[in-house]
């Protein structure tokens, strides 16, 4: 398996008889955040499930663009669209400039506060082409607690959604209805994120890369 070098730590090398979990999906390259038995999961991804997972290796947290320019959008009156998929297509549609000034929003100013309720910095942040995730390498002797672990990242996502959509409602204008700035899916270790150095084929063919919107 070949994992960019900077996310080595939250990607470590597993242990004989277990795996991540690799899957093509619409979107592109997806990697499993904890290991499973060989064998326990087919090529369509059945058994990736919280139960079978053995070992968490990060806790992975996910901020999209797509909250934050739907925020943007009801803040000047507009209506939204009832379906995701029809919000994201006007979203693929804006200009570089426009998508880059509202990334460089979030890593400037709503990223911090992950680490800050967290209390130290990611392992690692990518831009995942629409948004950043960001990893956090669990410790080999604590992998196995997925039950607490869960627990840990649904009070870090509560928590740090408190204070991201506080900074938000004081903006001009203020973005009130940002208030699920972090995914609150909590499937620790079975979860699927996009894998370092592979191409989102819905964001223009954007690859991963760390913290740098602007690519500066």
């Amino acid at each position: 398996m070949t994992i960019d070098p900077r996310a080595r730590s939250v990607w470590p090398e597993p242990p004989e008889g277990l795996q991540y979990v690799r899957q093509t999906l619409t979107g592109g390259e997806y990697i499993s955040t904890g290991l499973f038995r060989i064998g326990t999961v087919d090529d369509k991804g059945r058994g990736r499930t919280f139960s079978q997972c053995e070992r968490v290796t990060s806790l992975f947290f996910d901020i999209d663009l797509l909250g934050l320019y739907d925020s943007v959008r009801q803040s000047r009156g507009r209506v939204l669209e009832a379906r995701a998929q029809d919000r994201k297509r006007r979203m693929y549609k804006l200009v570089d400039s426009q998508r880059d000034a509202m990334l460089n929003l979030m890593l400037r100013d709503f990223v911090p506060q992950l680490e800050s309720v967290i209390g130290s910095p990611a392992s690692v942040v990518l831009m995942s082409g629409w948004g950043f995730h960001a990893h956090y390498a669990v410790a080999a002797d604590i992998g196995a607690e997925k039950v607490a672990l869960r627990a840990v990242h649904a009070a870090v996502v509560d928590s740090v959604n408190l204070q991201v959509a506080e900074l938000a409602g004081a903006m001009s204008p203020p973005l009130t209805s940002y208030v699920s700035a972090f995914d609150r899916t909590h499937d620790v270790g079975a979860r699927l994120c996009r894998l370092p150095g592979s191409t989102n084929r819905k964001a223009g063919g954007r690859s991963l890369r760390s913290r740098n919107p602007a690519g500066v």
